[in-house]
C-alpha cells in the first residue's frame, strides 16, 4: 500500500486531479481509495473516459458500507449503457437502458418512450400496464377508446340504500327513496315505477365501470348497476323465466319476476333475461336497461 499525499496528475495534462489536503491509498490490484476530497478538472473539451468490458457485469459501482452495489453503470454485451438502482441484498429496483427512452425535466415531468412532456407531469409514448394494484386519477381521464378488460360487466353508481345492513345484498333490485332524495331502498311492491337499478356485485360479476365515491358498505354506500349485465335474485312466486323475459319488480324485497302485465309494466320493467333461473342460486342473469 503506497500512501499519496502530493497533487496527482493523469495523462499529461488530459485528466488533472486538484491538489487534495488528505491521503490517496493505492492498493495493488483492487482499488484506488481517496480519503478525503476529490476534484477533476476538466480542461476544454476533454472529457473524463472510463472504459468497461462489455459483459454487463463490471462498471461504475456505488457501494454501501455493506459492499452491496446500490447504484451501477454498466454497458451490456451490444454495448448499450445500463443503470441500475439495487437494494442491499443486490435485487434491481430500477433499471435504465441506453435503447429505451426516459426523460426527466427540470420542472419535475418525467417522459417515457419521448424526450418531452408537452407539459404534462407524465407522459407515455407506448402502453403501459398496471398488473396489481389501482391506478387512481385525481381529475380528468382523457382517451380516445376505453376498454375494460375480465369480469367487470356493468356500469355502477355509488347509491346509500336505506335498509337493513343484514339485509342488503348483491344482486338485489333497488328503487329511489322518496323519503331520501337521491338514496335508494330495496324494492318492495311488484311493477315499481321507482325502480333503479340492481346492487352490483353478485355471483361471478363486478362493475366494470364505477361511478361516484365508494362510500362504505357498513354505512348502507352500495354499487347499484344501471346498465349492463349483473345476476338478480328471483322471486319464487315468479312464473318461469326464459332467456328474452322482460323483467320487473316483485313483492319481494329486491327479487324480481317476470313480467305477465306488459300494460302495467311500463316504467318498472328492469331489463331482459339472459338466462333462465339458476336453480342453484335462484338468480336469473340480466340485461339492465330500464324501461
Amino acid at each position: 500500500m503506497k500512501m499519496l499525499k502530493s497533487v496527482l496528475y493523469l495523462g499529461l495534462g488530459f485528466i488533472s486531479i486538484m491538489p487534495i489536503t488528505s491521503s490517496v491509498e493505492v492498493i495493488h490490484g483492487e482499488d484506488v481509495r481517496i480519503n478525503g476530497g476529490l476534484g477533476i478538472n476538466r480542461a476544454g473539451n476533454r472529457p473524463l473516459r472510463i472504459k468497461v468490458p462489455t459483459n454487463g457485469t463490471h462498471g461504475i459501482n456505488l457501494e454501501n458500507v455493506g459492499g452491496a452495489n446500490v447504484f451501477q453503470m454498466t454497458v451490456d454485451a451490444s454495448g448499450h449503457g445500463v443503470f441500475f438502482v439495487k437494494d442491499t441484498t443486490n435485487t434491481t429496483k430500477m433499471q435504465f437502458h441506453s435503447t429505451a427512452t426516459t426523460y426527466f425535466n427540470n420542472a419535475g415531468g418525467v417522459a417515457i418512450g419521448s424526450t418531452g412532456t408537452g407539459g404534462n407531469a407524465l407522459r407515455v409514448t407506448g402502453n403501459f400496464e398496471v398488473q396489481t394494484g389501482d391506478a387512481i386519477i385525481g381529475n380528468t381521464l382523457s382517451a380516445a377508446v376505453v376498454e375494460i378488460r375480465g369480469a367487470g360487466n356493468d356500469l355502477a353508481e355509488t347509491f346509500k340504500v336505506n335498509n337493513e345492513i343484514d339485509a342488503i345484498k348483491s344482486g338485489m333490485i333497488v328503487s329511489i327513496d322518496p323519503k331520501n332524495p337521491g338514496e335508494m331502498t330495496l324494492s318492495t311492491s311488484a311493477y315499481d315505477r321507482k325502480v333503479a337499478g340492481v346492487i352490483s356485485g353478485a355471483g361471478d360479476l363486478h362493475a366494470g365501470i364505477h361511478l361516484g365515491d365508494t362510500g362504505k358498505v357498513s354505512e348502507g354506500f352500495h354499487p347499484v348497476a344501471l346498465t349492463g349485465r349483473v345476476w338478480c335474485h328471483v322471486a319464487p312466486t315468479s312464473s318461469p323465466i326464459a332467456p328474452g323475459d322482460m323483467l320487473t319488480t316483485s313483492a319481494i324485497p329486491g327479487h324480481t319476476m317476470k313480467v305477465a302485465d306488459y300494460a302495467k309494466a311500463q316504467g318498472s320493467i328492469i331489463g331482459k333475461a339472459m338466462t333462465s333461473v339458476n336453480k342453484e342460486t335462484g338468480m336469473v342473469l340480466v340485461l339492465v336497461s330500464l324501461q
